[in-house]
């Protein structure tokens, strides 16, 4: 994958760092942080000028003169961890990885708020399986289970209301 710099990524992403070009001080500094060479680095939160990450456990603030000197390369969601909207539990807040499907299918879903990175609980499932109703960006949405089987997810835990 090519590599960028931290501040090209939004929130959500994930990226493992590949290199530091800053001063000497700068990256012992970064270093100290957990910012190492081969460390996984999620973005938590962006404003005008800085970012805030999560590394190892632990939560940072950037300025936009470490963001650019730190080269990262895009971290996917690996397979073994992605599941369905239609095999989540009632009660469960997963965020979405991706939205598969025809393309009117996509964009139908995208246009109800169903986008990458957005969190989603499931609040019911009918006796049968079919459909789901589900919280997303703040309102109840219900979907067939054919739907939410082009709906791919993963765990973040939590009952927290999407």
């Amino acid at each position: 994958m090519k590599e960028v710099s931290l501040n090209y990524l939004r929130k959500g992403d994930r990226g493992r760092i590949q290199g530091i070009s800053t001063s000497e001080e700068g990256r012992k500094h970064l270093n100290r942080l957990g910012l190492v060479v081969g460390a996984t680095v999620e973005v938590v939160a962006t404003y005008q000028e800085e970012m805030i990450v999560g590394v190892k456990g632990s939560r940072l603030g950037l300025s936009k003169e470490y963001t650019q000197a730190i080269q990262v390369e895009r971290v996917a969601f690996e397979a073994s961890a992605l599941v369905p909207l239609s095999q989540v539990v009632i009660g469960e807040t997963v965020r979405i990885a991706n939205v598969k499907g025809e393309p009117l299918l996509r964009k139908r879903l995208m246009d109800m708020g169903i986008t990458k990175n957005a969190k989603i609980r499931v609040l019911k499932i009918a006796p049968l399986g079919d459909p789901l109703e589900v919280r997303v960006r703040g309102y109840q949405l219900s979907l067939r289970k054919q739907e939410a089987d082009f709906i791919e997810t993963v765990a973040i835990g939590g009952t927290n209301d999407a």
